[in-house]
């Protein structure tokens, strides 16, 4: 009876040696993989997404009457957003104008709550006939604050004369 029980005493120690360190490494591993998985889930979730787009042309005919939404479609408040419409080109007629600002200061809201949004207008700095307009670039660009982080984001768009000759603001890729 006593050869049996140390026999088994033997077996057990001999199968915890043999299996401890490879079960072990397995769960290092596994905590690892499942702490770097929730690092990346928490930056993901938390990371903002401010969009700005064009929405509603108010009068199709004259591109300079579209609005523009500037969404929170991230789950913290933004505050402090400040954006800056600059047209890299437009041409009017048979002039090019290039680089300028839409309107003479930078504009600021104050706060965005979460999935929350807010309607922009571009103000150009010249005046001319919106038939003469053919093609635009604009670029907005919007530098925004959640919590002690600075966050800056730059927002294309073009546009041009649809079929039934109004014109249609869409996401400039370049």
């Amino acid at each position: 009876m006593k050869d049996q029980t140390s026999r088994r005493r033997k077996h057990i120690k001999d199968a915890t040696t043999v299996r401890g360190p490879k079960h072990s490494i397995w769960k290092k591993i596994g905590a690892a993989f499942g702490m770097a998985v929730s690092i990346f889930s928490l930056y993901v979730a938390l990371y903002p997404h401010l969009n700005i787009y064009a929405d509603k042309r108010l009068y199709p005919f004259d591109p300079m009457k579209t609005t523009f939404v500037i969404a929170n479609q991230g789950i913290l408040p933004i505050k402090n957003i400040i954006y800056q419409p600059k047209f890299d080109s437009l041409v009017a007629g048979n002039n090019t104008f290039r680089g300028f600002t839409a309107g003479s200061y930078d504009y600021v809201i104050t706060e965005l709550p979460p999935f929350k949004s807010s309607t922009i207008t571009i103000d150009p700095m010249f005046w001319a006939p919106a038939k003469a307009i053919t093609f635009a670039k604009l670029k907005i660009t919007a530098s925004f604050e959640i919590s002690f982080l600075t966050f800056h984001d730059e927002f294309g768009f073009k546009v041009m004369r649809d079929y039934a000759g109004g014109y249609e603001w869409t996401v400039d890729s370049n």
